[in-house]
């Protein structure tokens, strides 16, 4: 039964990432700010959590009800994928995005 081994944090994704075990985790699914820069922080302190094969889950990828691009998830998420490029397999691509890391 899956959900035995699934946890879930309710708080500040800022401060609740940074007190988790590195390289620890098969599953990561990212919903919380909209803004930019929170989703891109979110994305890079869940990355070293994730286990080699692990998934990263992020929603909200195709999210436009603001006009900012900076205060859309899809900016951090480009700019994640273009710094970790090489390094991840993507498994889908929609109003969620996920990949698998692979190194």
């Amino acid at each position: 039964d899956f959900e035995k081994k699934m946890t879930g944090y309710v708080g500040r994704s800022e401060e609740i990432l940074r007190t988790l075990p590195f390289g620890h985790f098969d599953f990561i699914y990212a919903d919380a700010s909209h803004e930019s820069a929170d989703v891109l922080s979110d994305a890079m302190l869940s990355w070293p959590l994730l286990r080699p094969g692990g998934i990263l889950a992020f929603d909200d990828y195709e999210w436009r009800l603001r006009s900012e691009p900076n205060r859309c998830p899809k900016l951090a998420i480009d700019s994640f994928l273009a710094v970790m490029r090489g390094h991840y397999e993507e498994l889908h691509r929609g109003y969620q995005l996920w990949i698998r890391k692979t190194g």
